[in-house]
């Protein structure tokens, strides 16, 4: 038994360094796959390997897409934030150091978290309940916050209007029968496709690459921004349609003058936390901010204490091999930064999702995912944040609670 769920989890590693390779692919995409392949799993596997891959493959892929949004310049929704101070080092040669601290904040928090997940279950299932029942309210103060923070009344508009429409795309989609697999071409429109016409269009020059370990980060600045992360984490994981990078603001916003290396180590936190917690609110309130960790309700439909205990050991041994798996194709990516050709890679992830998307949504799925990669391009042409899109799951969960 040790040795399948070993081979399992080694497995998912495996599949989560390849989905967070690739820009525009998440995770969830797998989680489809599963899904739509769950019967013959099942009879085929034990569910508990396959729960374990999954949990493997997620935890993973958490830590890897940082690579593609710090040399492509093409995040995931988790590391949409994580960009711009990352290419400030990627400029100056120190790419590397970007992986490098992003990778800290995750495999630090990932501890952290381990070591008070008695605390964090005890916490869950006694301030869930009271929670829930002022949600709404409490999501309506958290979307106030996202628009206006921004410094200017004119991005507060256009954020408020990226909001709207996402919000808008997300209430006909997810409330219509007519679209299969809704969230996927939803998603990958409103993140993916948009930020890849980026990297087809704008191609910055980026200097000699160094393998180094120069840049360090003060301890109190490291203590901050890992607490930043554990708390973006827990919040991402409570409350619906807040996703990692609305947790990173609100992570900065609490601990101020992180510095660039702070916030990239919050960041690299929150992305993994957010993924971590999910698991805990899976098993402890029957809930998951995840589509990866929901997949896990095909495979064990009641998730007992012991199924978590489990997780958090494979969530342990597969950021060990994250961390190392990571670096080292940071020092790959340092090699080949100034010779893969961007623009054929772009081009050749939006076919492959153009196909995915016709084979899980359909026509319609096309469409979809086209309104939502306009919707997706406003923040990029109007300089607002792309956190903005997430009302398209914000929108609908608030409506919801309020009404």
């Amino acid at each position: 038994m040790l040795l399948e769920i070993l081979v399992a989890a080694v497995l998912g590693v495996c599949a989560g360094s390849v989905t967070g390779l690739i820009p525009g692919i998440h995770v969830n995409l797998v989680g489809v796959y599963l899904v739509s392949f769950s019967l013959v799993l099942i009879k085929n596997f034990n569910p508990l390997f396959v729960a374990v891959f999954v949990v493997a493959m997620g935890l993973t892929h958490t830590f890897v897409d940082v690579l593609p949004a710090v040399f492509l310049g093409a995040p995931s929704p988790g590391t949409s934030l994580l960009v711009l101070p990352a290419h400030r080092l990627l400029s100056r040669g120190y790419g590397y150091e970007a992986v490098r601290m992003a990778t800290i904040g995750g495999l630090i928090s990932v501890l952290i978290l381990s070591l008070f997940s008695p605390l964090v279950c005890f916490v869950l299932k006694h301030a869930y309940p009271v929670l829930e029942l002022f949600m709404g309210q409490i999501l309506l103060c958290f979307i106030a916050f996202f628009i206006l923070r921004n410094h200017t009344w004119r991005k507060r508009f256009w954020a408020l209007v990226v909001f709207l429409l996402s919000g808008t795309l997300g209430l006909i989609v997810l409330n219509s029968p007519c679209f299969k697999q809704p969230i996927f071409p939803m998603l990958t429109g409103l993140f993916g496709i948009s930020l890849l016409m980026r990297c087809l269009f704008i191609r910055s020059e980026i200097g000699k690459q160094f393998v180094s370990e120069d840049l360090s980060l003060p301890p109190t600045a490291l203590i901050k921004s890992v607490l930043g992360a554990n708390i973006g984490g827990l919040i991402t994981g409570i409350f619906p349609g807040i996703g990692s990078a609305q947790a990173a603001i609100l992570g900065k916003s609490i601990f101020r003058h992180l510095g660039t290396l702070g916030f990239i180590v919050l960041n690299g936190g929150v992305n993994t936390i957010n993924f971590f917690v999910s698991l805990f609110t899976l098993q402890i309130v029957g809930k998951a901010r995840n589509g990866a960790v929901l997949t896990l309700k095909h495979f064990i439909p009641l998730l007992s204490l012991k199924h978590l205990v489990l997780f958090v050991f494979v969530v342990l041994f597969a950021s060990g091999l994250s961390c190392i798996l990571v670096l080292v194709y940071a020092k790959l990516f340092c090699r080949l930064v100034n010779v893969v050709n961007y623009r054929l890679l772009s081009l050749g992830v939006i076919i492959l999702l153009l196909f995915f998307t016709l084979r899980f949504s359909g026509l319609l799925g096309i469409l979809v995912l086209l309104v939502g990669s306009a919707i997706g391009l406003i923040p990029n042409i109007m300089g607002v944040g792309k956190s903005n899109c997430m009302g398209c799951v914000l929108l609908p969960v608030l409506i919801y609670f309020l009404l």
